[in-house]
């Protein structure tokens, strides 16, 4: 198959290249000379057509793809900036006459692309959305008065956005963007907070397959394109972004980007870009292969829903995350930009090794210039950043319930070490449960100060129908029968927590209506039980929480609970409210035999080997390295 991918110089037609380009024949078209197109660089790239029409004029871009396409008789386009993708929905007509595409109608894409009618249209259905206004004459600048705002153009003609920290700013880039546009200029409320997205191929207006990430770094650092993502879930998100994809009826790749607002906990939509997204790279590795989605859906082939995907983080290091680094340099930043982690991808191909050597002369280049201008440094201006301390007391709370220390039988784990590694791999709130003590718990909280972490006293009682956690506690729990175990937990202010419901369980219908969470995942048990989990916690409408059930050092990190909180917040009130997300990772078969090995050694009991423990190993063989990474799964319908 022949297939012309539009944008050569975006990283992400390079991500479709490295994907199509080893069954396929592809090639790139681009603005920029060969010798400044990324793709061009590709071994998977056979030949880069040099544009000489403006994209920005629609009809002569359209006319010079059209010639391309029917002088070489490819069998399919794939579009991927923008402007490409204005082209294909305006002439999708002319288009599917030489070749297949899969693109939008004109009338849907009028209302995506342009940010006023997509706020207007999205304000109608009910999504989020930052206060907005429409300055289509400089009289309606005096209808601001709260500040920081934002000012764009509508249809991104002028390629500016800028951010205004008062009156005098407004006028001044009010001014800049009519003189540069040649659209209107809206102006959005900015909101303080993490920006991700929602990703969605739509067949007929059908979503087929989706995907969402969460920015960790951006360049500009005041906001922009992702430097450093990572693959992310929230129902709350799914839904905004599903509602408003649906709504359109779409054709085709479609993001709605959206900003976490701190003040409200609420996900606020900014813009709706109508093409294939930048971190491409990042949605590929986590498990979601869009372009050959969207090969498929081209020439009318089934698509089943792609609905999970592993969790991952992806670095673009050069040039974006470079550019990142000389924006802020500092030496802390300097040591993160050398971090090594196995849960992180790179953009740095051995395998393809001409775009990265291309890209790192890029980003050292354009890091040099960086230095040398804070406008280049600062392209939208700058925002006031809060106080030390403001954002880590405002982000949502991650935490982890189940965890053993070596005052478990089967655990050699210092509390003190706990901690530290909960800190480095990115909670803020954890409880150690120990079985049948609070022991580890009272040890570990007394390392809250030197490692800013909060520790909840809590334990893992083993009673007649089986273990139940209890967290938030203030002395050991006595009973041994379940019902006493919930009342005392409930007494002492605490939260009950039914782990691995299918392990070790008897299950009466009080314990399950008296317990207040139920452990969906569990990263020691097999999936078909953690399936079973989640079925029985939304059979009884109980909160899902996620519990790593770590005994050693490897294995903290593998489950997190996601509350949509603050940490000096409620965080029990928001636990049994539901507003959670949660990611797991499957342990390794081996860890689970150590720690029987541990308890013989520990107790002077004869060892125990699980009966299902070599089906857990030969299920961690079978499904091979995807399901050893850390895997994100829905907690929702």
């Amino acid at each position: 198959m022949k297939i012309l991918v539009t944008d050569g110089a975006n990283k992400n037609s390079l991500a479709i290249l490295r994907t199509l380009g080893r069954k396929h024949r592809v090639d790139v078209t681009s603005s920029l000379p060969r010798l400044a197109t990324l793709g061009s660089y590709s071994k998977y790239c056979r030949k880069t057509w040099r544009l000489k029409s403006d994209p920005n004029d629609l009809e002569a871009y359209s006319e010079e793809l059209l010639n391309i396409i029917d002088g070489e008789g490819y069998d399919l386009l794939l579009p991927v900036g923008l402007r490409s993708y204005l082209v294909a929905s305006k002439y999708k007509k002319e288009i599917q006459e030489l070749t297949q595409v899969v693109a939008a109608d004109w009338d849907k894409m009028q209302i995506a692309y342009n940010r006023e009618k997509a706020m207007d249209f999205a304000q109608n259905i009910g999504v989020p959305t930052p206060k907005t206004y429409t300055l289509d004459t400089e009289r309606r600048l005096n209808e601001i008065n709260t500040y920081p705002v934002v000012i764009k153009s509508t249809d991104d003609y002028g390629g500016s956005i800028k951010y205004c920290r008062d009156r005098e700013e407004l006028e001044k880039n009010f001014t800049s963007l009519v003189s540069k546009g040649r659209s209107g200029i809206i102006a959005q409320q900015y909101i303080s907070g993490f920006g991700c997205g929602f990703y969605g191929i739509y067949d007929s207006g059908r979503l087929i397959a989706h995907f969402m990430h969460k920015r960790i770094k951006e360049f500009p650092v005041t906001g922009g394109p992702g430097a450093v993502a990572e693959s992310y879930f929230d129902e709350k998100l799914f839904n905004h972004g599903r509602k408003l994809c649906d709504a359109l009826k779409w054709q085709g790749p479609i993001m709605a980007e959206f900003k976490y607002d701190r003040a409200d906990n609420e996900y606020k939509l900014i813009e709706i870009n109508p093409k294939l997204w930048g971190s491409l790279d990042l949605t590929i590795a986590a498990g979601v292969n869009i372009p050959e989605i969207l090969v498929r859906l081209a020439y009318g082939e089934m698509v089943t829903n792609a609905r999970s995907y592993i969790h991952i983080r992806y670095r673009w290091v050069f040039p974006d995350e470079w550019k990142v680094l000389m924006s802020r340099f500092s030496l802390r930043n300097l040591a993160d930009f050398f971090r090594v982690s196995r849960r992180t991808k790179t953009n740095l191909s051995l395998s393809d090794p001409l775009p990265t050597i291309f890209q790192i002369a890029r980003g050292l280049l354009e890091g040099f210039f960086l230095i040398l201008s804070s406008r280049k440094r600062f392209p939208h201006g700058r925002i006031k950043r809060p106080e030390a301390g403001t954002l880590a007391r405002r982000l949502p709370v991650t935490a982890d319930f189940h965890i053993h220390s070596k005052h478990s039988s089967d655990s050699i784990l210092e509390p003190r070490k706990i901690v530290k590694l909960c800190k480095k791999r990115g909670y803020t709130v954890i409880s150690i449960t120990d079985h049948d003590t609070i022991k580890g718990s009272l040890e570990a909280k007394k390392y809250e100060q030197e490692f800013g972490i909060s520790v909840l006293i809590g334990e893992e009682i083993l009673t007649d129908a089986g273990d139940i956690i209890g967290i938030n506690l203030k002395e050991e729990i006595r009973s041994r029968n379940y019902s006493e175990v919930l009342s005392e937990i409930r007494q002492q202010g605490g939260i009950s927590i039914l782990p691995h419901p299918y392990k070790g369980h008897r299950l009466p219908d009080d314990l399950l209506r008296e317990v207040d969470l139920i452990e969906g995942f569990n990263s020691r048990l097999s999936e078909e039980l953690n399936k079973k989990a989640v079925k029985l916690a939304r059979k009884w409408n109980k909160p899902i929480v996620v519990g790593s059930d770590a005994h050693f050092a490897a294995e903290i990190g593998a489950a997190k609970t996601i509350i949509k909180t603050s940490a000096n917040a409620n965080i029990k009130g928001t636990l049994l409210s539901g507003k959670i997300s949660t990611f797991y990772q499957p342990s390794r078969g081996y860890w689970i035999m150590l720690s029987q090995l541990i308890k013989m050694i520990k107790t002077g009991q004869s060892l125990k080997i699980p009966l299902k423990l070599p089906s857990v190993i030969r299920n961690r063989i079978t499904r091979g390295r995807a399901d050893r990474k850390y895997r994100l799964l829905r907690t929702g319908k």
